[in-house]
């Protein structure tokens, strides 16, 4: 009996596996309102109301998708943040350039953690369904309130969090001859100086 209820919980991953996999590309290429349970149901071999056994609703599904896409984008992210410079400004520039290189490989991911921080903000969305990923950007958050004259104002950094990554998101989205670089580096630390008021 214990060997056929692990074999119905491995299908079950299995299949459950598979949906997310065969999700994954459409997302990516046509976006979310391609994402549908029927269109999955079909490409799995699925009939429409079992495919609910595996996920609850679409909006599960779609929050599952982005948070393993943001998981993927702040992998690329931590490495480039051993070492921070002391100075908060400094420190924060290091930030907005590790998000940079990393939002440009998929700057949707940028996007939707944006939309995640900013939730409390808005509309309810699928985005309600991200917040524990929004503790990824915790270290952005952190180095954005010490270096903001709002120093300790979480709100306001987490805010601001927000606006730097849909600004990265914006400006890594490859034109046909690719991102400018200098660009977006100068774009970058034009906004820290001036929510820093630097000079």
């Amino acid at each position: 009996m214990q060997r056929r209820v692990d074999f119905r919980e491995q299908y079950r991953a299995h299949v459950r596996q598979q949906i997310v996999e065969l999700a994954h590309p459409i997302l990516a290429d046509e976006g979310e309102d391609a994402v549908t349970m029927s269109k999955l149901a079909k490409l799995v071999g699925l009939s429409i109301g079992s495919i609910y056994r595996y996920f609850p609703s679409r909006r599960a599904l779609l929050a599952l998708l982005w948070r393993e896409r943001i998981e993927a984008l702040t992998a690329t992210v931590e490495p480039h943040l051993e070492e921070l410079p002391s100075e908060a400004t400094e420190a924060l520039l290091v930030h907005a350039r590790a998000w940079t290189a990393a939002a440009g490989a998929d700057p949707g991911a940028a996007v939707k953690l944006a939309d995640a921080l900013q939730t409390h903000l808005g509309p309810d969305t699928v985005e309600e369904a991200l917040i524990e990923s929004t503790s990824v950007a915790d270290p952005l958050v952190g180095v954005l309130a010490d270096a903001s004259p709002a120093a300790g104002d979480l709100d306001r950094a987490r805010w601001l969090a927000a606006v730097l990554l849909r600004v990265i998101a914006t400006v890594t989205s490859p034109p046909p001859a690719g991102p400018d670089t200098n660009f977006v580096d100068r774009t970058v630390e034009a906004l820290v100086k001036s929510w820093t008021h630097q000079d």
